[in-house]
């Protein structure tokens, strides 16, 4: 095991024919790789079930109709739900197409051939999840209207202190690649894919819930059962770091703690931004409560996957999701039923629903 805090990390070199031929000798970062992706050997099996995981897990939004989105997005909603939606999507525009360069970037210092491939999966992932929230608009939105909501980050204060922010964590590595700094930017990541943006997520679904604006609903599903699968990803990557380099992880794991404190400050005041307290279903107490009992989660299920029982739920005052109808989205709720063979009349109407 290499134990040496705070190495520097270099880039592979991308042609380099007399690297390292075994894969079983490959580690996370800094081996001297060959580059070639050979995935029937590896240390790894579980990372090649999730790489194949992913291509199976494969869907296009065309497929998706928005005709009726686009009537209710300008017949049916009222001006707070509108405005929910739009910055949303442009938050989340934002977002994805940083992560898929950000990954790209990544891959430029991992040198193990199946996280390679598998977060080059996720890569094309992300970059679908863009198109997606792009086909949305182009479908329910004039051109210039398009163009004015995808830049709506740039413009709205708290959204651009947010986005700014996602974006310093990574650009900290690339100017100072080190192992510590490597752990750092994998628990960012796990942020992003566990923590951020679930607030906006229940906002679409309870638009769907009300019968509305299904097929930006089914379409935000799609992309929250792929998020579901790179939370696990990252949960492994954090685990194989942790095995492969234990010093550099018990030096630095204490910045797990604020780190996602700072993430659930953040999307919490996001979600209460673009929700305005006016989405029914909902309400700013909801919501804080919501992130909190999510990020017990999240801090649960990555003690147990990396094996550290330092790693604890931040919130003990929080023991329930305050809304476990949003539960039919998660791991569990996935696996045992499908839910786009539902149709319109299994959504709660909106007379049904409360502030409460």
């Amino acid at each position: 095991m290499n134990t040496t805090i705070n190495q520097d990390i270099k880039r592979k070199v991308l042609f380099n024919p007399d690297g390292e031929r075994d894969a079983l000798k490959l580690t996370f970062i800094g081996a001297d790789t060959n580059n070639l992706l050979q995935l029937a050997k590896t240390k790894y099996p579980i990372m090649r079930k999730l790489y194949e995981t992913q291509m199976f897990q494969n869907w296009l939004p065309q497929r998706i109709s928005m005709v009726e989105d686009k009537v209710q997005y300008y017949d049916v909603m009222n001006n707070y739900e509108r405005r929910f939606l739009d910055k949303l999507l442009s938050f989340l525009i934002f977002l994805d197409s940083i992560q898929t360069n950000h990954l790209a970037t990544m891959l430029q210092y991992v040198t193990e051939p199946v996280l390679t491939a598998c977060l080059a999966e996720q890569a094309r992932f992300e970059a679908l999840h863009s198109y997606s929230y792009t086909y949305m608009l182009e479908s329910i939105v004039t051109p210039s209207e398009l163009d004015d909501i995808i830049y709506q980050w740039k413009d709205d204060e708290i959204m651009l202190t947010r986005n700014k922010f996602i974006a310093e964590q990574y650009e900290e590595f690339y100017s100072n690649p080190t192992k510590d700094g490597f752990l750092k930017l994998l628990f960012s990541n796990y942020l992003l894919e566990s923590i951020y943006f679930y607030s906006g997520f229940v906002g679409v679904h309870l638009l769907g819930r009300k019968g509305i604006m299904l097929g930006v609903d089914e379409i935000i599903t799609l992309i929250q059962k792929d998020e579901l699968l790179h939370i696990s990803i990252f949960q492994q990557l954090i685990k194989i770091f942790k095995d492969e380099n234990p010093d550099v992880y018990e030096k630095n794991k204490h910045i797990f703690v604020p780190m996602m404190k700072t993430a659930v400050e953040q999307e919490i005041a996001f979600g209460q931004h673009i929700t305005d307290n006016q989405i029914l279903g909902t309400n700013n107490k909801k919501i804080e409560q919501y992130i909190k009992w999510l990020s017990n989660k999240r801090m649960s299920t990555l003690s147990a996957v990396v094996g550290d029982s330092d790693i604890i739920p931040l919130y003990p005052d929080i023991t329930e999701n305050p809304m476990k109808w949003t539960e039919k989205y998660d791991e569990n709720g996935f696996a045992n039923n499908n839910f786009f063979e539902n149709n319109v009349t299994d959504y709660e109407q909106g007379d049904s629903l409360s502030w409460d």
